[in-house]
């Protein structure tokens, strides 16, 4: 349907808007074209458009080695948990990553307030987390 950008393009998915990332899957397309499966190395399936319209504005600011570092973290959590996580983790993650990285540039350093609830309540997740 649309480039985002050269390795991120949006497309149609039984009848659902979907986020295709491949590499340069986006280099000199338009829409309309037929994305050949074989470059095709991720389909984010987001429930809702607000989902894929939030997604679409945060990739356009986020550099594709904090969208890969994702990922990355989420197979990572799926195989560790041993479940399906929602796929508006990819959002969430990926904008939480993000806006950590552009603090720590500007040398801004928060706390957590809740980091001693998480590590307990949600310590395989906090152990995922420091992985």
């Amino acid at each position: 349907m649309k480039v985002i950008n050269n390795n991120i393009v949006t497309s149609t998915q039984n009848d659902s808007e979907v986020i295709v990332m491949g590499k340069e899957l986006g280099f000199n397309k338009t829409g309309g074209d037929i994305i050949p499966q074989a470059k095709i190395d991720k389909i984010f399936a987001l429930n809702t458009s607000a989902s894929v319209d939030r997604f679409k504005l945060l990739l356009k600011d986020v550099p594709m080695q904090e969208l890969q570092a994702s990922d990355e973290i989420i197979s990572y959590a799926k195989l560790s948990l041993g479940k399906r996580l929602s796929d508006s983790i990819y959002v969430a993650l990926t904008d939480h990553i993000h806006f950590a990285i552009q603090r720590l540039k500007k040398g801004m350093d928060f706390g957590n307030a809740l980091s001693w609830e998480v590590k307990h309540f949600y310590n395989h997740e906090y152990l995922i987390g420091k992985e």
